[in-house]
């Protein structure tokens, strides 16, 4: 059917078409990625029509599936409604979703792979904004928000998933255009072969792997190591006395994360550096901007060494702040590792 796909004007004026078995036709003009001109398609069914006309049922579901919205007033007037194919009732629908519901029209379009299609833009940051998609470039509202990450930081690369859809204009509102910088950036629109998963209500990815990687662009933003980000660069066996660790003086810092966006978590590991029997004490808070924060995990009265698992109810996260209250052998706190979501399962206790 990709193929078909990406060959649709050639197919629809091949004269095989009209050989093509009613369920194999059935199937292809249902897809929303068999991309032509709607007329087009119609006047191909017609052609079939009376090629197979013993095949009066299959026609007429034939006909059913060919999107009449997509077929101008003017089109749908002087050349479908001249062929008696179609019922008065079901033009009058199909105009009143053009001037009165265009948001509802069954668009057709192309299914690129893993494909960008769209030249690439440079993007701003840092940033908070809002993403819409649609097939008209309206000013009257009539476009479907897919991402709302105005109340968010925001920073580097953007990843948004949404819903298969077929998009024509992408909208990307910003809250605060001032505080905007271009880098080297770009936007990418495509249809990936890559799934993740979304919250509904939220529209925030809730990924089930760690993204707390540098590939990911997350960043360490506080803490003190030999190398910037020890923290996150994946590397849980290479630390000993001197480097392979993030720390801070207890009682006057912290080690803190930054996400590149907004994600649904609700799990993290923490490795605490051990080589020798120390225990430690610490708490756990995030936030998606810096400004309130919420306390996920208190381990401030227990003694604590090596993994830590941590559950939570799931909730946005842009920071994430790791903060030492004790350490039995000094006054600094030590860790080699955060992920988050946790790449392996927790059991509840």
């Amino acid at each position: 059917m990709q193929y078909s796909d990406k060959h649709a004007d050639q197919l629809l004026d091949d004269p095989s078409f009209n050989r093509l078995s009613g369920d194999s036709l059935k199937e292809l003009l249902a897809r929303d990625s068999f991309y032509a001109n709607e007329l087009k398609i119609f006047n191909a069914v017609c052609s079939w029509y009376a090629t197979n006309s013993n095949m009066k049922a299959v026609s007429k579901e034939l006909l059913d599936l060919v999107r009449l919205p997509l077929i101008s007033q003017t089109e749908l007037l002087n050349f479908v409604r001249p062929s008696g194919l179609v019922d008065a009732d079901d033009l009058l629908d199909a105009i009143e979703i053009q001037t009165q519901k265009p948001f509802e029209a069954p668009y057709r379009g192309c299914k690129s792979i893993d494909t960008n299609i769209i030249p690439q833009y440079p993007i701003v940051q840092p940033l908070s904004r809002e993403i819409h998609v649609g097939m008209e470039n309206r000013s009257d509202g009539h476009w479907k928000l897919v991402a709302d990450y105005s109340k968010y930081d925001c920073r580097g690369t953007q990843r948004v998933f949404l819903e298969d859809s077929v998009v024509r204009y992408i909208l990307i509102r910003v809250s605060d255009p001032m505080s905007c910088r271009i880098d080297g950036s770009r936007i990418e629109a495509m249809y990936s072969s890559e799934t993740m998963p979304v919250d509904p209500h939220t529209k925030i990815i809730a990924p089930h792997s760690n993204i707390t990687t540098i590939e990911n662009h997350a960043r360490v933003v506080e803490g003190v190591s030999r190398c910037r980000n020890a923290l996150i660069n994946g590397d849980i066996t290479s630390y000993d006395w001197d480097s392979g660790y993030t720390c801070h003086q207890i009682g006057s810092g912290v080690i803190m994360v930054q996400l590149a966006q907004p994600y649904i978590i609700s799990s993290m590991r923490i490795l605490l550096w051990n080589c020798d029997d120390r225990f430690y004490s610490y708490y756990v808070a995030v936030s998606t901007n810096q400004d309130s924060w919420v306390t996920i995990i208190d381990r401030t009265n227990e003694e604590c060494r090596g993994w830590q698992e941590l559950l939570f109810d799931p909730l946005p996260v842009v920071y994430i702040r790791v903060v030492g209250t004790r350490n039995s052998i000094n006054e600094v706190f030590h860790v080699v590792h955060l992920e988050a979501p946790s790449n392996v399962p927790i059991a509840i206790k």
